[in-house]
């Protein structure tokens, strides 16, 4: 995490995909951003997520596809956007949040 506070390139680049998630959520009245969050700290378990979130399943599958689509990476599996979103959320950090679980 050291090397992702001290790299500027990471900090800029981990705040334009929370942007994207941020501005597309005020926009549509949605939660992108606290299902890809639920979904990072499920580790990738979709149940598990939707447990969290109060949501059906396949609700939380019909936002990753969205969130999938969002980042520019339609056709990524759920594991690896679940690695990519732990590293967006680990540049959150930066921004005085705090980690993700």
């Amino acid at each position: 995490t050291l090397a992702a506070k001290q790299d500027r390139l990471f900090v800029r680049t981990s705040a334009t995909y929370l942007s994207r998630l941020r501005d597309y959520d005020s926009a549509n009245d949605s939660e992108l951003e606290a299902t890809a969050e639920a979904f990072v700290n499920s580790l990738g378990d979709i149940k598990v997520a939707a447990d969290e979130l109060f949501q059906h399943p396949n609700t939380v599958r019909y936002r990753l596809r969205k969130i999938k689509a969002l980042m520019g990476m339609p056709e990524v599996s759920d594991r690896e956007l679940m690695v990519f979103l732990t590293l967006v959320f680990l540049g959150r950090e930066n921004e005085g949040e705090g980690p993700v679980r």
